[in-house]
């Protein structure tokens, strides 16, 4: 029998550590920064603020952001719909409404999923069949921020 050359243990040790990784990660919440947000309206650009921790509206009338949110692949087992978290802090007490969408691969909408909180923190639970979250699909939430910047979007959250 031959022996394995180096290079060829070093890519089974790659592959097999490659494998034990993404079987921890299967299952795990993914959870982007605020700051990934971006105006929704070219023209609203220099009103939306980027902080290290989130994002927040200067303007003083309403204006729109959107947050991609991380799409996790297939449900881990168990799991029977696809939960996600958009995290923010209201001091202003003004309501903020966001509107979760998902589309396919190709750009066709699938479901949509609205909520309106004027809580502090604000805490909005999106969730979806399976259907409605298929292989590759785009994920996305776009929120009306009140002119306050009392109130930041901090975290967006896949709940696996």
């Amino acid at each position: 029998m031959r022996a394995l050359s180096s290079r060829k243990w070093s890519l089974l040790v790659i592959a097999g550590a490659a494998l034990f990784l993404w079987d921890g990660v299967a299952g795990a919440n993914f959870t982007w920064s605020g700051s990934v947000c971006r105006n929704f309206n070219a023209a609203e650009a220099t009103d939306i603020d980027y902080l290290i921790n989130g994002v927040r509206n200067i303007n003083p009338a309403t204006r729109s952001v959107i947050c991609p949110v991380p799409y996790t692949g297939p449900l881990p087992s168990g799991r029977t719909t696809f939960n996600y978290e958009l995290y923010g802090r209201n001091s202003s007490g003004i309501s903020v409404n966001c509107t979760m969408y998902t589309a396919s691969i190709g750009g066709t909408f699938l479901a949509s999923q609205s909520a309106n909180n004027a809580a502090d923190p604000m805490i909005n639970l999106y969730v979806f069949q399976p259907a409605q979250v298929p292989s590759g699909a785009d994920l996305n939430i776009l929120c009306s921020i009140p002119g306050n910047p009392g109130m930041y979007i901090t975290t967006v959250t896949s709940l696996q």
